[in-house]
């Protein structure tokens, strides 16, 4: 009987092969959005991510995760009978994410452009590697993590610098977890979120345009202003931290310790 803080909220989640779209929604229904999942024959090619070794009913662990709290519906966008019950369910929602090459959508006639006409309060989420608008979103790629997490900046300043003594070029390291999707998921909500509000105030919805790579760039804290302000690239330094000395790992006789020392007196 407890209140959540988006009771009422339906959201149609057709972001096929995407971590941000499903972390975004799975945000929004912790937050107690209604969460319709819109997946295509067969099912979403995402159930199957995860650890190939270990599945639950057949399920991926990745899919899982994030696949909780959510109802799921099996539909073709790719006909004209699928595409017109998502119309119909469009003009019931308050919410749409989808996570399509730029422009298909709009081919397929449920685009932001479309389904605005008869929900003009509709908030519409749009998720792609190079952006609906941008140079790249013309030549859509895929949404990789991997290259995410290249195009924001975080695999070139993260791994062991190189050691020009050893003949050492240094190696860029991935962040273990998926985390340019999570980054995105957490933005789109955000955007989501922030269009509610301009919806309370105004009555009318707005398009969200999302990529994961922005939303991991947004970590980054001072790396861009570094450059703006002293021309300095950011480089790979392993343990150590630009900001703070001593704030690294040391080997010690029994495994690892952790010193920081952000004052003088430390």
């Amino acid at each position: 009987a407890k209140s959540e803080a988006l009771d009422d909220l339906l959201v149609l989640d057709a972001s096929r092969e995407s971590v941000t779209g499903m972390v975004c929604t799975s945000f929004l229904a912790e937050l107690g959005a209604e969460v319709l999942k819109v997946e295509p024959p067969g099912g979403d090619p995402a159930r199957a991510w995860g650890p190939p070794e270990c599945t639950h009913k057949g399920e991926g662990l990745a899919y899982l995760s994030e696949g909780r709290n959510k109802y799921y519906v099996t539909l073709n966008l790719e006909t004209t009978d699928g595409q017109e019950i998502f119309r119909q369910l469009a003009r019931r929602a308050d919410v749409v994410v989808e996570a399509y090459p730029p422009g298909r959508m709009d081919a397929w006639g449920i685009g932001y452009r479309q389904l605005s006409r008869d929900n003009p309060r509709l908030i519409y989420a749009a998720i792609s590697a190079g952006g609906q608008f941008g140079p790249r979103a013309a030549e859509p790629m895929p949404e990789y993590d991997l290259t995410s997490q290249a195009a924001s900046g975080l695999t070139f300043i993260t791994g062991e610098p190189a050691n020009d003594d050893a003949g050492d070029a240094g190696m860029p390291t991935k962040a273990g977890p998926w985390l340019a999707g999570y980054a995105g998921g957490a933005w789109t909500a955000f955007g989501v979120l922030g269009a509610l509000h301009y919806r309370h105030e105004t009555g009318r919805g707005q398009m969200v345009d999302v990529t994961p790579a922005e939303g991991l760039m947004r970590y980054l804290e001072y790396t861009l202003l570094w450059y703006h302000i002293d021309g300095r690239i950011r480089e790979r330094i392993g343990y150590y931290d630009f900001a703070v000395f001593p704030y690294t790992f040391i080997q010690v006789k029994d495994g690892w310790a952790f010193i920081a020392g952000y004052t003088d007196p430390n």
